[in-house]
């Protein structure tokens, strides 16, 4: 039978390889997360800026809103106040109409009217004297 054992010196090798190969992990992995922390700070006022904005966009979003709301109440209130203006048009056109057939009647009356004379106050008069008989038993 043969040995199957392994040499020591290639024990030896891949030891060293597999601790080289997690030194060289660890070497690229503080670089990264070096690169990755230095990115992040670069970024930071990017980001800040960025929330700033949004907290902007959603403060103005609110305000338009509520603006939208207040213009279409407004727009609702002046459409009712237009019908009402209308209304009173017409009220106004038929009160004119009416004060034009007043004038137009009042025109064929007479400029001038005389009221009967009224004489004195009517003196007092006594009620007649009456004298009557019966013939009933009393």
């Amino acid at each position: 039978m043969t040995d199957r054992r392994v040499p020591d010196h290639l024990l030896i090798l891949v030891g060293l390889s597999a601790g080289a190969y997690a030194v060289s992990l660890a070497g690229a992995t503080a670089l990264q997360s070096a690169t990755d922390a230095r990115v992040h700070a670069a970024a930071e006022p990017y980001r800040v800026a960025t929330e700033l904005a949004a907290t902007t966009h959603d403060a103005l979003d609110a305000a338009v809103a509520d603006a939208s709301g207040r213009y279409a109440s407004l727009a609702e209130r002046y459409r009712l106040a237009g019908l009402s203006v209308i209304g009173m048009e017409d009220a106004l056109d038929r009160l004119a109409d009416r004060a034009a057939g007043v004038a137009g009647s009042t025109a064929s009356l007479p400029t001038r009217v005389s009221m009967p004379a009224v004489g004195g106050a009517p003196r007092a008069v006594s009620p007649p004297k009456v004298q009557a008989t019966t013939g009933a038993s009393g």
